[in-house]
């Protein structure tokens, strides 16, 4: 996350931090209402954090919006579960890849903002 929010120039939204949690709850469409992406780390804490970005998502369904990232399965949290369905697209991540197991440069940040439908698992006919 912080390799993308360098990039793109955009800050993170931590919400490990006491104060941000408080901030965000007190106003989650403040904090989804920026410029794309908007990156939000440890969601969990503050789940109402995705009703709003599901009313910003509503108005604008654009591709690579927001970035959520947290220490928590998305799918572990009932809120979660309901917020961002049909909306989100959702890529389980490793401690590490097999490639920087083997020292091997990858493109996995570029290619999450640029074209994550190649992160999903491909269907295969029958």
């Amino acid at each position: 996350m912080h390799e993308i929010a360098r990039e793109y120039a955009v800050s993170i939204v931590d919400l490990d931090r006491p104060e941000l949690q408080e901030a965000v709850a007190a106003d989650p469409a403040a904090f989804v209402a920026g410029s794309a992406p908007v990156c939000i780390d440890e969601f969990q804490k503050v789940p109402i954090v995705l009703d709003a970005i599901k009313a910003e998502l509503n108005s604008d369904l654009q591709t690579g919006r927001f970035l959520i990232t947290g220490s928590t399965r998305f799918d572990a949290l009932p809120q979660a579960a309901q917020a961002l369905t049909g909306r989100a697209h959702i890529v389980r991540l490793l401690p590490f890849s097999q490639g920087e197991i083997d020292g091997v440069e990858e493109d996995f940040v570029r290619v999450a903002i640029e074209d994550p439908s190649l992160l999903l698992p491909q269907l295969t006919a029958l």
